[in-house]
Order: C-alpha cells, then structure tokens, then sequence
C-alpha cells in the first residue's frame, strides 16, 4: 500500500464504514479528501481510496449529505462515461507499473481539457472506483499456446469439457457447489474428514477463486460465457 498518512487511511475507512448515502456522494467526499493532501500525495491517496472502496462495505449508520451531482448523474454519465471508459481501457491494457497507472489515470481525472468542470472530475472519480477494472494488479506474462495446439487440447479432453458445460449450466443451491465440482475437474479434490487443516483452507482459496471466476463471467453477460464454452468444445 502507499506511503500515506494514517490519518487519510482511517477518514476514509470511516466515512466507507458508516456512510448512508448513494455511491456518487461517497465518492464527493473522498475525492475532496484527495484533494486536501499534497498535489505530489493525491494519485496514492487516488490509490488508496480505490482499494478501501474495494474492501470495506458500510453499515450505514451515519445519514451523508447527498452531492449536488446526483441530479446530474444520468447527463455526466451521457457526456463523460465513455471516456472515462476509454483512459481505464487504455492505462490497462498498456500494463505498466501499479504507481503509472494511478498516477496517470488521476492525472487524467484533474485535466480540464478533459474533465473541465468539478461535477465532470467528481463523476470520472465515481465511475473509476465503480469499476471492475479497478483496484489494477501488475500481472506477469501467461501462458501462451498456439491455436493448433489448443484444438488438439479439445479434442483429446471433449468429454471433460462437455461436464464442465453441463455443471455450468445445471442449478444449484449454492454457488461454491458448482464451483467444487469444477474444481474436482481441474484434480482438486474436495476435503475429507482426515484432510489437514492447511489443505482444507488452501481448498476453499482455490474454492473462492472459482466462485469468483462464476460471479465476474454471470456479470458480464452469462449467455455470451456460455457460448465460448460451447465453441471451446466443439
């Protein structure tokens, strides 16, 4: 985490802790927090509040002001959330260093030719740590396979592949069911009553992961995951 003030860390966390109010007026409030600090301080307060955001949830027991850019919200997301969509996309997929990504993307935020007005600059704060793209991760390089070598992987496990399409599209009570049968396909085994303490908890890492994978793929567009799936099989 950034070298940043406790101070800021702990304002921050209380106001996301506590806060009844809509997202947008949230984010007011922590956007002028980032302004209070130092002008060379602001893109890992920008940081800061984007992982805090991540992973605190509020209890909403202290009623907040709502922001006079509520009203405005649908207009802002017209004008600028196309291209506050853009800058993400475009610091992403140029896989630079964590300390590039914030700084630039802030710098981005507070540049009038872009965002020229506060409402402008308080919505792209808002519609960035609303993002899923965000907090951003250094990735390293995957592992990569030619396409004649993938289509002889389908052939050879097809059978597998049709399970795997079957629990996906099968019911469940719950979502960490269907992501341990996926996890039995991959070769982890789920526990037993003499499993150790260690294998368990490294079992439901991997567990959450999946059910991760499940919830991200169902929020952008389950139909169309499916379908890959399918064309992955064949």
């Amino acid at each position: 985490m950034p070298d940043i003030t406790l101070e800021l860390r702990k304002q921050m966390a209380e106001l996301l802790s506590t806060a009844d109010a809509p997202t947008l007026s949230i984010c007011a409030e922590l956007y002028k927090m980032i302004l209070a600090q130092k002008e060379e301080d602001r893109p890992k307060a920008f940081e800061l509040a984007i992982n805090l955001y991540d992973d605190i949830d509020s209890d909403e027991t202290v009623p907040l002001e709502n922001s006079p850019y509520e009203e405005q919200k649908k207009s802002l997301k017209d004008t600028y959330g196309d291209f506050v969509d853009s800058f993400i996309e475009f610091f992403t997929k140029r896989k630079g260093t964590k300390e590039a990504f914030y700084h630039d993307l802030w710098e981005a935020i507070c540049n009038d030719t872009f965002f020229p007005s506060e409402a402008s600059k308080v919505f792209a704060f808002y519609y960035v740590i609303i993002d899923s793209r965000v907090p951003y991760f250094e990735l390293k390089q995957g592992y990569e396979m030619s396409n004649e070598s993938y289509r002889r992987l389908r052939l050879k496990h097809a059978t597998t592949l049709k399970r795997v399409r079957y629990i996906l599209n099968t019911d469940f009570n719950q979502k960490t069911e269907r992501a341990s049968l996926l996890l039995d396909e991959l070769g982890a085994e789920m526990p037993r009553e003499d499993t150790t303490v260690d294998a368990v908890l490294e079992y439901e890492k991997k567990l959450a992961i999946i059910a991760e994978i499940l919830n991200v793929a169902n929020n952008h567009s389950f139909d169309a995951f499916m379908q890959q799936m399918q064309m992955s099989s064949r």
